[in-house]
């Protein structure tokens, strides 16, 4: 019996060194691996589309870089009233309709009563049930507002290129799709090509579903994304709009002009500070004032072509950056009601800025005063 034992644990001795032995030779499980929706290269990507009950979102490349458009939908119309009741129809069981007796007044005596007060030298009043309510007009058709698109929007073309999914759950019956909430969904999104356009479901919001699904209307094909590469279009008017007011650098220019009010200042940088000629004495107040300028920022970006609410900005000041006497960029500030705004060579239209921006305006005077 020892002997037995014994050869039946070497067995198992020897079955578990070869296990673990087969287990460290396998080779590692790929983790992440994506299924490709649509194998694109980016440079075949022309435009992205995103749509739902309440938006259109696009982003779409130019011969002048990468823009947002984006397009409010108008809200749907309220239901429509319900007619008043019928004054002139007797109540149910009156006994003589045509006289009222124990049944009220009808329409037909109301009537009667209307035109003899009108034969007798009277205005007659329309009835209560028969006035209609002038409609009110209808909304403006909504705007498509424009906006230059930023890196995170370069980006996005990137990861369209190939269009990669969690996973594929092939065709779907109704239930399923239902389950995932792309049986009755308003939500697409268009990938423009050079070659074609293809068009996806995105599933409504579901609760404890946090990752997005698409529905191929190509194939019917059902796939499970990454939730950013959704949202990040689906909210490109806020992520995906360049803040920027420049593109060149401080060290890119080595002078400025500033001009307000009629009068003309031309100042060099040497060493940091701005003078008025090289070898001049440094001026503090310019270079405080340049550099207040140069840290500003937006706090809301207006679409190409838009003016604020309180209408169009009146400039103030312009200073224009300059580089071995060539011109790099310029920078406008404006005032429009109580806010001000900005526009440079690399902005689409005006931004608004800080509050402290309009100390920034009111000190152009002690700069040029000089």
């Amino acid at each position: 019996m020892k002997a037995r034992s014994a050869a039946i644990q070497g067995a198992l001795a020897v079955a578990g060194l070869v296990a673990a032995y087969v287990t460290w030779q396998r080779p590692e499980e790929e983790k992440g691996v994506e299924v490709v929706v649509l194998d694109l290269a980016k440079k075949d990507i022309q435009r992205l589309r995103y749509e739902d009950a309440r938006r259109e979102v696009e982003v779409v490349r130019d011969s002048d870089g990468l823009w947002i458009r984006t397009k409010d939908k108008p809200p749907p119309p309220p239901p429509a009233p319900k007619p008043p009741p019928d004054a002139g129809t007797p109540d149910a069981g009156t006994p003589d309709a045509g006289t009222g007796h124990d049944g009220g007044t009808t329409s037909a005596q109301v009537t009667a009563a209307a035109a003899q007060k009108g034969t007798d030298g009277g205005v007659a009043s329309p009835s209560p049930a028969v006035a209609t309510a002038t409609p009110p007009p209808p909304p403006p058709p909504p705007k498509t507002r424009e906006f230059r698109a930023n890196e995170a929007a370069e980006n996005l073309f990137e990861r369209f290129a190939p269009l990669q999914a969690v996973r594929g759950l092939g065709v779907l019956g109704d239930e399923k799709l239902k389950e995932l909430g792309l049986a009755d969904t308003p939500r697409t999104i268009e990938v423009v090509t050079s070659r074609g356009t293809h068009r996806f479901r995105v599933a409504d919001e579901v609760a404890g579903i946090a990752s997005p699904y698409l529905r191929s209307e190509d194939d019917q094909k059902v796939y499970l994304m990454k939730a950013t590469l959704i949202s990040d279009l689906e909210y490109a008017s806020s992520r995906l709009v360049d803040r920027r007011l420049h593109t060149f650098r401080d060290d890119e220019w080595d002078a400025i002009t500033v001009s307000a009010d009629g009068k003309k200042r031309t100042l060099t940088k040497e060493n940091g500070k701005l003078t008025d000629a090289k070898g001049s004495p440094p001026d503090q107040l310019a270079t405080n004032w340049q550099e207040k300028i140069w840290r500003m920022i937006g706090v809301e970006v207006l679409s190409r072509g838009e003016d604020p609410a309180a209408g169009k900005p009146e400039v103030k000041l312009r200073v224009d950056y300059l580089s071995d006497g060539r011109p790099v960029g310029f920078i406008e500030l404006a005032q429009a009601g109580n806010d001000t705004f900005a526009r440079t060579e690399h902005t689409a239209g005006w931004v608004r800025l800080h509050g402290g921006a309009a100390d920034i305006v009111r000190e152009r005077e002690s700069v040029l005063g000089k």
